[in-house]
């Protein structure tokens, strides 16, 4: 997991980067850091700051992105189910071992339900 976490870091930095110069002439400010352990300087750092700005991820907990942690399968579902801008409003789990009171309950519906 720890290289799928590193994978999709690096594939944000690209983005971000490409981002970043395809839209040299346009204004755009990085979001104020504010996670304790993505310090400036880092090869993940613009990728961090670049998920947190839009959405896609927003860390751990308060202040903690956890850039070195695994990432769970809860997690990689929940990355994706932002990115598609989802908005679902399920109210029942298809499966007995998502509760609808986990962070993660609507994520999974969402990709159970879009295959």
């Amino acid at each position: 997991m720890k290289r799928l976490t590193a994978f999709l870091l690096a594939v944000l930095t690209i983005i971000g980067a490409t981002v970043f110069t395809a839209n040299a002439g346009t204004e755009y400010t990085m979001p104020k850091n504010p996670f304790k352990d993505v310090k400036n300087g880092k090869w993940y750092t613009k990728g961090v700051l670049y998920s947190y700005k839009f959405g896609y991820m927003s860390g751990i907990a308060d202040e903690v992105f956890a850039p070195s942690d695994p990432l769970s399968r809860a997690m990689f579902v929940q990355i994706l189910y932002n990115a598609d801008l989802a908005n679902e409003k399920y109210t029942e789990s298809s499966f007995t071992d998502v509760s609808t009171g986990k962070w993660y309950f609507k994520a999974v519906e969402w990709a159970y339900r879009n295959g």
